[in-house]
């Protein structure tokens, strides 16, 4: 996983949740987040809506991350675990991971 798309995307998760709390962003670089997440979703209340989504998205997509990776090395607690914890963090970009490792074993299975 490329470290700079692990923290863009950890960054945009929490920059959304500190614009949508209605306090000052913690340092005022950071101003502008919140207007353009203000901006693109007219009030803080879409904007908290939108970062709970985006948490539920991270959930679902980390269980099946789990789901994946079991069906890749079936017992293999720790390998699982990672792959859910990952996910959880960074969503659809560990999940295309795990999907394309399961994709390949599949397709080596069937020469």
């Amino acid at each position: 996983m490329n470290p700079v798309v692990l923290s863009l995307i950890l960054f945009g998760m929490w920059a959304c949740h500190a614009a949508s709390e209605g306090a000052p962003m913690p340092h005022s670089t950071l101003e502008p987040i919140r207007s353009l997440g203000l901006f693109l979703f007219r009030s803080e209340a879409v904007l908290r809506a939108v970062f709970w989504l985006a948490v539920l998205a991270h959930v679902y997509e980390g269980f099946l991350g789990l789901r994946f990776a079991w069906k890749v090395r079936p017992g293999a607690i720790g390998f699982a675990m990672f792959w859910l914890v990952q996910t959880l963090l960074v969503g659809y970009p560990s999940l295309r991971l795990i999907k394309e490792q399961r994709r390949v074993q599949a397709k080596a299975a069937r020469a």
